[in-house]
């Protein structure tokens, strides 16, 4: 039996390859000539290397060895380069100011939104009254609601109003980066149109995308019409397409805080349903009993077939390559090594995009199979059953735990929280929704035949509330879930780091691993003690990015006051991904009103706060006696303000203009304030205004 690292090639080309996406991140300015000669230069020092005698190829082995890894890694690097739009000459940034009229073609299916239709458009030209420019690169468009928004279909060409802008970060700390999010997908400017403000224009555009979301959406239809309850047919469709749209808020939660949210983002588990189903029929045929390779083959393409109907997300990807290679291998009769196809199936999503490196959605699934690789046999061996679904119901709960071991540090990193349930709704939910799924498959197949389709979609609205009823109802238990965790990055690697030091430990059963892996959790113990220190000693004022709405909050140790409480929690959203993130990252725990006294009336607002004085502004119908001196300004609302009246009345050494001052007003402030020789923060540009007392 060949050791691991020489039965692994892909493992040995993914790492090195991964270290070059990491370097290219850090330090993305080299030069890309330099970079692909060194590239060259290495390929040709391989293949020289290559074709010397074998008993050189021996004798300097580990600098043939070197030379592959820096190849690989310059190979890596000069890939993120050339996937990089912002180096293409074509890119319609580079010829913003020759358009006032962009041309843009759909290339994802159109999303409803609240109040507006979101589009993904490709640029394909710039246009003005004298020419137009081709151009590339993607974009996001938000229309407003109108009848002709209905008309609109992937593939369409849209005439819009060059209103592009640049997505900016709402730098609220702790909150969700949406613009490094739209990055990893190379999209970087978004408008928002009126309807008056784009047209559809003539032409079509088919491709094998288009066809798929037409698939898609009639599927869809299909739920809707014979599932009529909206929670249900939301769900059902998450179910088996991956489409989220229709899921309200709180049932997302729900299942989030359950433990089950994989169950409704479309992953491995239904890419093994769809092949291993579509393998098992085929095989019951005498034709291709006969003929292995072939029903192999066949059901690798419906599996593809259903993985670009769903839109290929990076799980439904990945396993499909997975399950490809693992194909590939059984028609050839050899035996393959899971991690090892793991690493393969990473390379090639990697080539293709290796801004994937920092998609969450990528990260979880790939750890979350590796993690049952490694963990699952052993976990399932340690309890030995008898009982034909006793054994069922504990290899269940070992894939579950197994899962869990790697993606346990991930999961608290990027949310904050850990269900406590996991192990008992993954037991009752998962083989449920596995019934549901086929269900669903006959009832998409076989909705023509009217009375099976009625019988199937009551079956599936009645089996998709009872989940959706019992995952509301553990949800809401004060225990269910483990909330308000913040980590840090040295803090997630010191947990990734400790479980493979610990696991190594229990595999080798030797001693070293076991002290160093002591050593990590009491360098992970010390840092949790230097974070409480630092709550202790924080004393905070914050200006938040809300939209269109004025947002304040001071903090001292673990205390909060929010000065508009009140208005922002009537919008779940504000307090969910504002606040609550800004608690969880500044180990906030309590509301204390006594931390900063108020003055207020229909002009302004003054808090006095750890010494300093903050005057928050919302007209400039006063008048003051003498001058009033305050630390920071925050001008909010509608506040006309003239740079004149304020060197009269306010001495200030702080200006924040903050998120409900609507658009239409901030450039004529900007342009009032800018001489006054005070320091500016615009809170929509740059962020969250965050002062350290």
């Amino acid at each position: 039996m060949l050791p691991f690292w020489k039965e692994s090639p892909f493992v040995r080309i993914l790492l090195p390859f991964m270290a070059g996406i990491l370097l290219y991140l850090m330090v993305p300015s080299a030069n890309l000539l330099y970079m692909a000669l060194a590239t060259l230069i290495l390929l040709a020092a391989l293949l020289l290397f290559g074709s010397r005698k074998d008993f050189f190829k021996l004798r300097f082995a580990v600098a043939g060895g070197l030379l592959l890894q820096l190849f690989l890694l310059c190979a890596a690097y000069l890939t993120c380069m050339l996937h990089q739009i912002q180096t293409s000459p074509f890119w319609y940034q580079h010829h913003a100011a020759t358009g006032s009229f962009a041309i843009g073609r759909i290339t994802a299916p159109p999303e409803p939104k609240e109040k507006t239709l979101k589009l993904t458009v490709e640029i394909v030209q710039l246009c003005d009254t004298a020419a137009c420019v081709s151009t590339c690169g993607a974009a996001l468009l938000y229309l407003q609601h109108h009848d002709q928004n209905k008309s609109l279909q992937q593939g369409d060409y849209i005439l819009f109003k060059n209103k592009l802008q640049d997505i900016h970060k709402s730098g609220n700390p702790g909150s969700f980066d949406y613009a490094a999010y739209c990055a990893v997908h190379h999209i970087f400017q978004r408008a928002f149109l009126k309807a008056d403000e784009w047209r559809k224009a003539p032409g079509h555009r088919k491709d094998p995308a288009g066809f798929f979301a037409k698939v898609n959406a009639r599927t869809r239809a299909v739920l809707k019409k014979y599932i009529p309850d909206k929670d249900a047919h939301g769900v059902a469709e998450a179910l088996l397409l991956g489409y989220r749209t229709d899921i309200d808020d709180e049932t997302w939660q729900a299942y989030t805080n359950t433990g089950i949210v994989h169950i409704i983002a479309i992953s491995g588990m239904h890419m093994a349903m769809v092949y291993g189903s579509a393998r098992w029929l085929f095989m019951l045929w005498p034709f291709f009993k006969k003929r292995k390779s072939i029903a192999i083959m066949i059901s690798m393409l419906l599996m593809w077939a259903f993985a670009c109907i769903t839109g290929l997300p990076a799980s439904v990807t990945r396993a499909a390559i997975m399950f490809s290679f693992l194909g590939l291998g059984e028609m050839q009769e050899q035996r393959s090594n899971n991690i090892n196809i793991l690493a393969a199936s990473a390379w090639c999503m990697l080539c293709f995009n290796p801004m994937l490196i920092l998609d969450v959605g990528f990260q979880l699934s790939y750890l979350a199979v590796l993690s049952l690789i490694l963990f699952y046999r052993p976990i399932y061996l340690c309890i030995s059953v008898s009982h034909i679904i006793a054994d069922r119901v504990w290899k269940l709960v070992a894939m579950t735990l197994a899962a869990q071991i790697l993606t346990l540090p991930l999961c608290l990193y990027y949310f904050h929280q850990f269900p406590l349930l996991f192990v008992f709704t993954n037991l009752f939910a998962v083989p449920l929704t596995s019934v549901i799924l086929y269900f669903e498959i006959v009832l998409v197949v076989l909705h023509f035949i009217k009375p099976l389709a009625l019988l199937l979609g009551k079956m599936v609205s009645y089996l998709v509330v009872f989940v959706n009823k019992t995952v509301l109802h553990l949800s809401d238990l004060s225990f269910a879930v483990w909330s308000g965790i913040y980590l840090t990055w040295i803090q997630l690697l010191l947990m990734l780091f400790f479980t493979g030091v610990f696991t190594l430990a229990l595999f080798t059963r030797k001693t070293k691993p076991l002290v160093i892996a002591a050593m990590l959790m009491f360098i992970f113990c010390f840092t949790l003690l230097l974070r409480q220190f630092e709550i202790l000693g924080q004393h905070k004022l914050i200006v938040y990015n809300v939209q269109s709405q004025s947002c304040v909050e001071f903090i001292s140790q673990n205390r909060y006051f929010h000065a508009d409480k009140d208005s922002v929690v009537k919008k779940v959203n504000h307090e969910v991904f504002t606040l609550k993130p800004a608690h969880t990252l500044f180990g906030l725990s309590q509301s204390d009103s006594t931390l900063s006294t108020v003055y207020k009336n229909e002009s302004l607002e003054l808090f006095s706060f750890r010494g300093k004085t903050i005057m928050r502004l919302a007209n400039t119908h006063f008048h003051a006696d003498s001058l009033l001196t305050v630390d920071v300004l925050i001008m909010s609302g509608k506040c006309d303000l003239r740079a004149a009246w304020l060197a009269q009345q306010i001495s200030t050494r702080q200006i924040v203009l903050d998120s409900g001052i609507p658009y239409w007003k901030m450039e004529a402030l900007k342009k009032e304030l800018k001489n006054t020789g005070i320091p500016l923060h615009i809170v929509n540009e740059k962020g969250a205004y965050i002062l350290n007392l």
